[in-house]
């Protein structure tokens, strides 16, 4: 279940909230950002697989969204507790950042807050859980919150020549709202589709 707040520059407190998808892609295309529902049948990630392993498990679904937003790379993100150099790459993930070209991000099993500056300083909220894809254009300003303590598994596309440049947050707009585990129990949105299997093959982990 996807669910978006949005807030003045500067706020802590949404001026509106939303679940109702028609809604959400409603606010999103002032922005230019989609997001989609994506059916994922029998996809259980498993936390600790190689990175091939989880595209596979995913596959028909990975090359349809190729196909349809024409993204030229993929690879698979995991965040845990025992993910080599976790709070490092938290950091990088919560810097306000955009990227040189169009990405997508397909959630297939936790929680993830993906939170979009819009006009004026303005910010989208937007919790995404297993099945979500949200597309984000280039040079959209943003922030990506797994929480604290992630158990998060997703697939990333990457536009042709996609980088990662981080946004100056200098100014009285740059105080943000709660963040995942602040507004957790407010999304109501359950932590699901997560296994632990064998030891080894973790994933390398980058900006988001």
């Amino acid at each position: 279940m996807a669910l978006l707040k949005t807030y003045e520059a500067g706020e802590i407190e949404p001026v509106s909230t939303t679940a109702d998808r028609a809604r959400i892609a409603a606010q999103l295309d002032e922005l230019g950002v989609r997001l989609e529902q994506v059916y994922l049948p029998g996809v259980v990630p498993d936390l600790d697989a190689a990175q091939d392993e989880i595209i596979e498990s995913c596959r028909q679904q990975v090359n349809g969204l190729m196909q349809d937003h024409a993204f030229s790379g993929i690879d698979a993100l995991t965040l845990h507790a025992d993910t080599p150099d976790l709070d490092r790459i938290r950091r990088n993930c919560l810097r306000e950042h955009c990227h040189s070209a169009d990405e997508g991000r397909l959630i297939l099993a936790g929680q993830a807050l993906f939170c979009l500056r819009g006009h004026a300083g303005s910010v989208y909220a937007l919790f995404c859980s297993p099945g979500d894809f949200i597309l984000l254009p280039a040079n959209v300003p943003h922030w990506f919150d797994p929480g604290r303590a992630p158990r998060l598994c997703a697939v990333r596309f990457f536009g042709e020549g996609s980088q990662y440049r981080p946004v100056d947050e200098d100014g009285p707009e740059s105080k943000r709202p709660p963040g995942l585990d602040d507004a957790r129990g407010q999304a109501a949105m359950p932590m699901s589709g997560l296994t632990r299997g064998r030891a080894g093959g973790r994933m390398p982990a980058a900006p988001t």
